[in-house]
Parts: C-alpha cells; sequence; structure tokens
C-alpha cells in the first residue's frame, strides 16, 4: 500500500463523518493508504525519510559548491577582463595625448 497525499480539502464547516461543527479554516483530508496499515508497514515507509533528507541536502551541497567553484571563476575572468580594459584606455590616452601634441606641432611651425 502506497502513501499518496491527498490535495483535497475541507472547507469550514462541512459536516462529514471526520469533522466536528467546530472546525475552524481548512483542514487538509489526509493521506490515502494509511488506513488499515499496520504501524510497523508504517514506520518503515517513514523511516526512509531521514535518509533521502541527507540525499538531497548532500546533492544539494556539490551544487553549491559548484556554483561556488564557478563564481570565482567567473570573477578570475572579470578581473582578466578589467586589466584589459585599463590597459586599452591608457593605450587610448596616449594616443590621444601623441595625437594633440602632434596637431599643436604642425599649429606652430
Amino acid at each position: 500500500m502506497s502513501l499518496k497525499q491527498t490535495d483535497r480539502l475541507r472547507p469550514r464547516g462541512t459536516l462529514d463523518k471526520s469533522s466536528s461543527p467546530v472546525t475552524s479554516g481548512i483542514q487538509a483530508i489526509g493521506y490515502e493508504g494509511t488506513i488499515g496499515m499496520s504501524k510497523e508497514e508504517f514506520g518503515h515507509k517513514w523511516a526512509k525519510k531521514p535518509i533521502l533528507m541527507k540525499e538531497k541536502l548532500s546533492a544539494l551541497e556539490k551544487y553549491v559548491n559548484k556554483l561556488e567553484e564557478s563564481m570565482k571563476d567567473i570573477k578570475e575572468s572579470l578581473d582578466v577582463v578589467e586589466d584589459h580594459i585599463d590597459d586599452w584606455k591608457d593605450q587610448f590616452r596616449d594616443y590621444v595625448n601623441m595625437s594633440l601634441n602632434s596637431t599643436i606641432d604642425k599649429v606652430n611651425e
């Protein structure tokens, strides 16, 4: 028997076998497959949950580590690009100064 969560909701005040007139808010009706299941079967089904959570946590940690490595690589690439931009700015400034000085020299002749 499987544990399948039902998505059915019971609005406030509805009277059926499992509700009372004092019901407030909306209540989830529960899980299919738990009725008739022994305590051992129920415990066995839910005993796997911590193991699955540890596996999910481990996978998430690996994903975070990969993202951190990628961010580090991107920062290094950005530093290289910024260095190139600074070099180009220096070269451009030198070229403009050289051109202006040449023009000034021609005008003064």
